[in-house]
């Protein structure tokens, strides 16, 4: 039977009304579910993350100036009460990767029982130290919170950690853990002594604050040619304003190569007579006082490299000087202390 004009109009008005119905649940879902899925009358508070806060948290290993091969571990735990992001992994300053995160760590849980995150806060990242040269680089680890805060894990920054995955066969190496300073062809100075410093690491240290003379002490042999030396020295309070550790290499003691760093220059050159040295190179970094840092050189055929703290500061070419041992010493008016040295055969 045919509608009537009335009956049309009112079944469209059912329709509209039934569209606005729709419209007014799907509005009703989308304003509560953007208020943190809160219901009118609800006492429920929304979830919301805190952006005042910073991670805190600690690199466990590797060890900072401990010398590393292969594959190695990058770990330790982070926290924030709005939880944690992302850990990123540095070398030598350049991003490589995010770590795995959440890994189980009872021990931080025990001492941080304000965090509800805490037992699962660790994390790990496996570094290929054979993807880099040998010598000195930092290591640095950084964490996000949810909030997009960062904080690193390390106090300064980084660790400096020594790669040495090179096949050469060790020449030399004294710590001076055991109190004794000996070696291949060693000979030292009766001014150098071995001293507990304030990290309880025994050291070599000479107080020359009131000398004039350049104490010193050496090792290897004349037919040493192309070697790597690694060795961490700290320029104490002295009464020059320019305190300067130096190293003779491919010595006989009249003819040889020299680097000299001090809180003023960092010097390269050599010496063919005993008419003074000659420039191959001259920088002038940042060397603070009373602090570690980390020295490598590399001499190698005609070339050779300088490093500090993990950073290439030097390089020259030159071929007078073929073979010879090493030697230390340091400046008149210097207060010195030297660790961790090492020499590895680069021949092969």
């Amino acid at each position: 039977m045919p509608t009537s004009g009335s009956t049309r109009m009112n079944l469209w008005a059912l329709l509209i009304i039934a569209v606005l119905a729709i419209g007014g649940i799907l509005a009703y879902r989308f304003l509560s579910a953007s208020n943190g899925g809160l219901t009118p009358g609800s006492t429920e508070e929304p979830v919301v993350i805190r952006s005042d806060t910073v991670p805190i948290g600690v690199l466990d290993v590797p060890i900072p100036d401990e010398t590393v091969s292969g594959v190695i571990s990058v770990a330790g735990w982070a926290l924030d009460e709005v939880g944690i992001d992302r850990v990123e992994i540095y070398v030598d300053g350049v991003y490589l990767a995010d770590a795995a995160y959440g890994s189980p760590r009872p021990d931080v849980a025990e001492n941080n029982t304000g965090f509800t995150n805490a037992f699962n806060s660790g994390f790990e990242f496996e570094l290929d130290t054979t993807q880099y040269a040998d010598g000195i680089h930092v290591i640095q680890t950084v964490a996000y919170n949810k909030a997009g805060n960062s904080f690193p894990l390390v106090e300064g920054g980084g660790i400096s950690v020594a790669f040495n995955n090179q096949s050469g066969d060790a020449l030399f190496n004294e710590d001076f853990e055991d109190g004794s300073a000996e070696g291949i062809g060693f000979s030292s100075d009766d001014s150098w002594e071995i001293v507990t410093d304030e990290d309880s690491n025994k050291v070599y240290q000479v107080d020359n604050r009131n000398g004039s003379d350049y104490p010193s002490f050496s090792f290897g042999l004349d037919d040493w040619r192309n070697y790597r030396i690694e060795y961490k020295i700290k320029l104490i309070d002295s009464t020059e304003t320019n305190a300067r550790v130096g190293l003779q290499f491919r010595s006989n003691g009249v003819t040889y190569y020299v680097l000299d760093v001090g809180d003023a220059e960092v010097f390269l050159g050599y010496s063919l007579k005993d008419d003074g040295w000659q420039e191959l190179e001259t920088q002038t970094p940042v060397i603070e006082r009373n602090a570690w840092h980390d020295v490598l050189v590399d001499v190698l055929g005609d070339e050779i490299h300088v490093y500090l703290d993990g950073s290439e500061l030097q390089s020259a070419t030159d071929s007078q000087i073929a073979s010879g041992w090493v030697m230390l010493f340091a400046t008149p008016g210097s207060f010195i202390q030297v660790d961790d040295i090492q020499v590895v055969s680069l021949e092969n």
